[in-house]
């Protein structure tokens, strides 16, 4: 999964070519990837900083950061609890 996350990103964010000669649908998934930002941002930190393009990209990143962040820690107390309940009906069984 994390393999095609990557060609997907890749593929879908202007890195190697511009998302207007690619496949219609790499056009409406370029909004949704992070890595469109952080190409914005690499961009203008090599080519010299426009403002009005850096940071609107930076504050995506960063909410994108940030609900990642809520995200993994919710799915974390869920995965725990559930691994909690196993390791205790394995306690139980006796058999380890």
């Amino acid at each position: 999964m994390a393999i095609f996350l990557l060609v997907i990103q890749i593929s879908g964010t202007g890195g190697i070519y511009p998302v207007e000669i690619m496949a219609p649908f790499f056009n409406v998934m370029n909004p949704y990837l992070p890595m469109t930002y952080a190409i914005t941002l690499i961009r203008e930190a090599q080519l010299g900083v426009i403002w009005p393009n850096y940071i609107p990209a930076l504050v995506i990143l960063f909410a994108i950061a940030i609900i990642t962040v809520i995200v993994s820690i919710l799915v974390k107390e869920r995965a725990d609890r559930i691994t909690h309940y196993f390791e205790n009906r394995l306690e139980d069984s006796g058999l380890f």
